[in-house]
């Protein structure tokens, strides 16, 4: 998962929340790709991320599947 990856990502969520198809609230993220993508180089597969708000950068580059987490997103999970 690159930087780019990553705010396709957010892009796609941002996309389909402004046409009304997510109903839940939605918190993107922005401007730390750099940063996370350097973090989550230290982290291991086996390793447990703790996140509150703006997590969908951390579950991706923790290695969770894109489309999996965007229809869990969809579905207001």
């Amino acid at each position: 998962m690159n930087k780019k990856d990553l705010i396709d990502f957010e892009k796609r969520v941002q996309d389909v929340y402004e046409s009304g198809k997510i109903k839940a609230p939605v918190h993107l993220s922005g401007n730390n790709e750099d940063q996370l993508i350097k973090i989550f180089k230290k982290i291991h597969k086996d390793d447990w991320v703790f996140s509150s708000w703006r997590n969908h950068y951390h579950a991706l580059l923790h290695g969770f599947n894109p489309e999996k987490l965007f229809n869990l997103i969809l579905e207001g999970r």
